[in-house]
């Protein structure tokens, strides 16, 4: 199923919250060997003020191990049998990269749990990085709910946003225009809100023009750059969990240049010296 068919959500409704507390289930229970952690757009929306959450279509697991579909419908299912329990309709499906829950209410709001698919070639070469950042995140409370999730770190969640963004630049230079916000300048609510209404017009044009490769990259682009700042100014980041992070990716060496662009954007004032010497 395309992400861009879901409406997006925010943490603040209680069909993420729903599906936030039938992923808790994975973390309770000591006979599942299979270790995740919520990654992507709501594992960042969990550290920020409602004002400065910016809508996503799925809630995003990090798996450390290989997972065939079989293996996928062993470990998901105390998160669909929650979710049938409470009267959610639900499908299992599988994604290019991931294997996906897909759970509706009565009336047709539909939100994303998706687990991600990754070969064991892939698990073997990145397995390091993945308990690093799973030993790093944090386990949190579920808003409004009484069960708790574990989280990637800011830290971690803003590393392959960064990554991306550097990368893309690389490949679109045409981009630079929509940098998200000055260098070190500090963000106003009205900036905020602004940032997320071109972010959410952005979304409705890659909908309507689906297969237009350029219009998702510019959505991504600044979605990712929206989200790092936004983490960096209202959350902060630990300089040494940041700098250890950016030794898993050869991009910061690669790319120097639009390296130190990005992270004038997006890194508190002060900070940036500090993070290169160690990228």
């Amino acid at each position: 199923m395309g992400k861009l068919n879901i409406r997006p959500r925010t943490l603040d409704e209680e069909i993420v919250k729903d599906g936030l507390s039938a992923v808790s289930t994975i973390f309770s229970d000591s006979t599942l060997k299979y270790e995740s952690f919520v990654v992507g757009g709501v594992a960042t929306q969990s550290y920020l003020p409602s004002r400065c959450r910016r809508p996503t279509s799925d809630i995003d697991l990090a798996v450390l191990r290989p997972l065939s579909y079989s293996e996928f419908r062993v470990v998901s299912r105390p998160v669909w049998e929650w979710l049938s329990d409470k009267h959610y309709n639900v499908e299992l499906d599988k994604g290019h990269n991931s294997y996906q829950i897909v759970y509706s209410d009565e009336h047709g709001n539909s939100s994303l749990i998706e687990f991600s698919r990754k070969s064991k070639a892939y698990v073997e070469k990145v397995g390091k990085r993945l308990e690093e950042e799973m030993r790093r995140g944090r386990m949190k409370i579920v808003e409004g709910r009484d069960v708790s999730c574990r989280f990637a770190s800011p830290e971690d969640i803003a590393i392959p946003k960064i990554v991306r963004s550097i990368n893309a630049l690389d490949r679109h230079p045409e981009l630079m225009e929509d940098m998200p916000f000055g260098a070190n300048v500090h963000i106003t609510d009205t900036e905020i809100a602004a940032k997320l209404k071109m972010i959410y017009k952005l979304r409705e044009e890659a909908t309507i023009h689906a297969g237009d490769l350029m219009r998702t990259q510019r959505l991504r682009f600044c979605s990712d750059m929206f989200d790092v700042r936004l983490l960096s100014e209202l959350t902060g980041y630990n300089e040494s969990d940041f700098a250890a992070s950016m030794t898993n990716w050869s991009t910061f060496h690669s790319q120097p240049e639009f390296t130190q662009i990005v992270f004038n954007n997006v890194l508190p004032k002060g900070s940036i010296g500090k993070l290169l010497k160690y990228g």
